[in-house]
């Protein structure tokens, strides 16, 4: 058995954060766009279970983008007005960002290139408020 520590897991979590949001981009240059969307959904993912780990210690077992932004929320010292007003101006678009965790892969409906498109420009939107909130811990 390999242990990992908690800060091995957590900088593997950004950097799969990091190359899932580059793939997502190239693969919109590849006009594989329920993959980009997919990838831009995993990129939010593993950024929002990093933070969560670094600053409680646990994983938390969900692909929702916004229980992740609450389990976040619930951090302590972490800044919980500034995600609950993102959350709820941006409801919609995170579902959506959600909603291509199983989309992407399952559903006879295809992706196209505004849709990739919004996908990875929520995923970093995401990634830009969680580098806000935690800044100061």
């Amino acid at each position: 058995m390999i242990a990992i520590s908690s800060l091995e897991s957590v900088n593997i979590m950004l950097k799969k954060s990091k190359m899932f949001l580059n793939s997502a981009k190239g693969n919109i240059e590849r006009k594989l766009y329920d993959v980009a969307c997919f990838d831009a959904d995993q990129a939010a993912q593993l950024f929002l279970k990093a933070y969560t780990l670094k600053f409680s210690g646990v994983v938390p077992r969900t692909h929702s983008i916004r229980k992740l932004l609450g389990h976040l929320a619930s951090v302590p010292k972490v800044d919980k007005k500034t995600i609950i007003k993102f959350v709820s101006e941006r409801r919609s678009d995170l579902m959506m960002l959600e909603d291509a965790y199983l989309r992407s892969r399952y559903s006879s409906e295809a992706y196209n290139r505004q849709d990739a498109q919004k996908c990875i420009e929520v995923a970093e939107k995401v990634i830009e408020l969680v580098g806000r909130v935690v800044v100061n811990l």
